[in-house]
């Protein structure tokens, strides 16, 4: 069965994009001096997944790559976005498309990173927190978002929430409707000698 012209082209540009997260994965990991195993306890994933993405052979979810970046003291933003800048780049509907329902809708190694979520759990996930600041955007649909002090708002389409660095905070799906939000952060340079 032959496949649709640029289908090819996509599954490649796939693939190097998950090689590349490996690559990152595994070079962050050699700069942390953490093994394998080490890697693995503090991400409660398998050591053979994760063998497996860091060379590039499994697609991992977009929370596997969450619990992956806060074992490695970084961010999962960082751990996509790692790599070539162009001074111009732009991200169609159609592309971007990784980690199940989440969109990067910035390439390359910037200052901010954008993603687009439509997939989002009904269930609350582990209350987080990262260094960075942190917009979220509501397109479509209704999330909830909860802080470690329990306080809790209800956002709809077209509102915004801040959270300032080191406030730990999760969020979650709430009603049927389609959903897309767009997370917006900083990227904040590594400590020196990191």
């Amino acid at each position: 069965m032959s496949r649709p012209a640029g289908v090819e082209a996509d599954i490649a540009e796939d693939e190097a994009f998950y090689r590349e997260i490996g690559r990152v994965v595994r070079t962050i990991r050699g700069q942390r001096g953490l093994s394998l195993a080490a890697l693995a306890a503090g991400s409660g994933l398998s050591q053979s997944f994760l063998s497996q993405m860091e060379r590039g052979l499994v697609r991992a979810s977009y929370l596997s790559l969450n619990r992956v970046a806060r074992a490695l003291g970084t961010s999962t933003q960082e751990l996509m976005g790692m790599g070539a800048v162009e001074a111009v780049s732009v991200v169609r509907a159609a592309e971007g498309e990784v980690f199940d329902d989440a969109r990067l809708l910035v390439r390359g190694g910037r200052a901010l990173r954008a993603i687009e979520f439509a997939g989002v759990p009904y269930e609350f996930g582990d209350l987080y927190a990262h260094a960075e600041e942190e917009l979220l955007y509501v397109a479509d649909g209704v999330i909830e978002v909860e802080t470690d002090d329990g306080d809790r708002v209800l956002l709809g389409r077209g509102d915004t929430v801040y959270l300032s660095p080191h406030v730990r905070h999760r969020w979650r799906r709430v009603g049927v409707e389609p959903l897309r939000v767009v997370m917006v952060s900083q990227v904040l340079a590594p400590p020196p000698g990191d």
